[in-house]
C-alpha cells in the first residue's frame, strides 16, 4: 500500500511538472511573439538586403601630451577613402586610400583604419583598429612667441607612431523599440523615435613611440621641467561606461541618433621615459561618443557618422597622455538583394542571433 502511495505521489509530481513546464513554454512563446510584434512597430529589419557603401573619412588619431604645457599632435594623413558593408546585425569599413597633407615634408608615414560593428537587438560589439605613423605639431607655433633657443619657425613633423585596438561590448536594455544598428550601421531603419539605456564594457591596448627621440622636442624641454618625458609606452585598459542612446525620426526617412557614454578606466602602463623604465597601475576615465544622421530609401542610404573614443592615461609628475581615436565620415550606399547562394548563410545569422539573445532578458525584470 505504501509503495502504491509513493508511486501515486511521484506520478502526480511528474504530471504537475510537465503541465507547468508546458505552461511556462507557452507563456515564453507568447512573450517572444509579443516582443517581435512590438519591435516591428518601431524597427524595420533589412533582412533580405546587403548594403555596400563608399565613404570619405576625416579621422583624428590625435595625441595631447599635457604637463606644464599642452602639446598637440595630429596625423599627417587625416583623410581616408574606403569601402564598407552592412547586412543584418553586422557592418564594417576599411580605409583604402589616404590623402597626405603637406606632401614631401615627412617620409615614411602610413595609416590604417578598420572598424567592425555588430549590433543585434539586445547586445552589440565594436572593433576599432587604428595605426598612424607620422605626426605634426598642431600647436607648435604658439610656442614661438616665447623665443626659445633652437626653436625652428617651420611647422615640425615627427616620427611618432600611435597604434590602438579597442573591443567594446554593449548591452541594450530596450531592444524591442530601440535599434542601435539604425543610426550607426544603417542596417536597420528606426520607424519611430525611441531610446534606451546602455552599458559598455571595453578592452583596449595601445602602443606609442617617438622614433626620433623624446615626445617633447628639444627646444621645448625647459617648459616641461619636472614632468614625465616619454619615449614610448604600452597602455592596457578595461572600462565600464554607462550610456544612453536616442534616435529621432524625422518625416519617416530621415533620422538623427546620439549615443554618449562615459565611465572609469582601469589601466596598466609600461613606460620608457628619459629616466628609465617603469610599470604603473592607475584609474582614469574613458569617453565613448557616437553620432549618426542620415536618410533611408528603398534602395539607397546615406549618412554622416561621428566617433569619439578618447582615453586619458595619467603619467607621474603631473603629466598625462590623452589619445582620441575619433573620426567623422560620410557614406553613401546601395542595398542589394542577398544572392541565392548566400541565403543559407544569411539564415544562420538569424539562428545564432536568436540563440544568444534568448539567454538574456528583454527588460530589467
Amino acid at each position: 500500500m505504501k509503495s502504491f502511495k509513493y508511486t501515486y505521489f511521484i506520478l502526480l509530481l511528474f504530471t504537475y511538472t510537465l503541465v507547468n513546464g508546458q505552461s511556462d513554454s507557452t507563456e515564453r512563446e507568447k512573450h517572444i511573439k509579443a516582443d517581435s510584434v512590438e519591435r516591428l512597430n518601431y524597427v524595420i529589419n533589412g533582412r533580405n538586403r546587403f548594403t555596400i557603401f563608399v565613404f570619405a573619412s576625416r579621422f583624428s588619431n590625435g595625441i595631447l601630451y599635457g604637463g606644464n604645457r599642452n602639446l598637440l599632435y595630429y596625423p599627417i594623413s587625416p583623410i581616408n577613402v574606403g569601402l564598407g558593408f552592412t547586412h543584418k546585425w553586422i557592418g564594417g569599413s576599411f580605409s583604402l586610400v589616404a590623402a597626405e597633407i603637406n606632401k614631401g615634408k615627412f617620409e615614411g608615414n602610413y595609416n590604417l583604419n578598420i572598424q567592425i560593428n555588430a549590433y543585434a537587438r539586445k547586445i552589440g560589439a565594436d572593433l576599432v583598429y587604428s595605426v598612424n605613423n607620422g605626426y605634426y605639431g598642431a600647436n607648435y607655433k604658439s610656442f614661438l612667441d616665447l623665443n626659445l633657443n633652437g626653436a625652428s619657425k617651420e611647422l615640425p613633423y615627427y616620427n611618432v607612431k600611435m597604434e590602438r585596438l579597442t573591443l567594446n561590448f554593449v548591452r541594450i536594455f530596450n531592444g524591442q523599440r530601440y535599434s542601435l544598428n539604425a543610426p550607426l550601421v544603417q542596417g536597420e531603419i528606426q520607424k519611430k523615435t525611441s531610446s534606451s539605456f546602455l552599458i559598455n564594457a571595453a578592452l583596449s591596448g595601445a602602443f606609442t613611440k617617438n622614433g626620433d627621440s623624446l615626445y617633447i622636442p628639444a627646444p621645448l624641454l625647459p617648459l616641461f621641467e619636472g614632468n614625465t618625458i616619454l619615449k614610448q609606452a604600452y597602455f592596457y585598459s578595461f572600462s565600464i561606461m554607462p550610456g544612453y542612446g536616442v534616435t529621432w525620426v524625422i518625416r519617416k526617412k530621415f533620422f538623427v541618433g546620439l549615443v554618449p557614454s562615459f565611465g572609469p578606466s582601469f589601466q596598466y602602463h609600461h613606460l620608457q621615459t628619459r629616466e628609465g623604465e617603469e610599470d604603473n597601475f592607475t584609474v582614469s576615465y574613458k569617453i565613448l561618443g557616437r553620432f549618426g544622421a542620415g536618410f533611408h530609401s528603398e534602395r539607397w542610404t546615406c549618412g554622416l557618422s561621428l566617433l569619439v573614443d578618447a582615453e586619458n592615461y595619467p603619467l607621474k609628475h603631473n603629466t598625462h597622455f590623452l589619445n582620441n581615436v575619433g573620426k567623422i565620415y560620410f557614406r553613401i550606399g546601395y542595398k542589394f538583394n542577398v544572392p541565392k547562394w548566400a541565403e543559407k548563410y544569411s539564415r544562420l545569422m538569424d539562428k545564432y542571433q536568436g540563440k544568444v539573445e534568448q539567454t538574456l532578458p528583454l527588460h530589467w525584470h
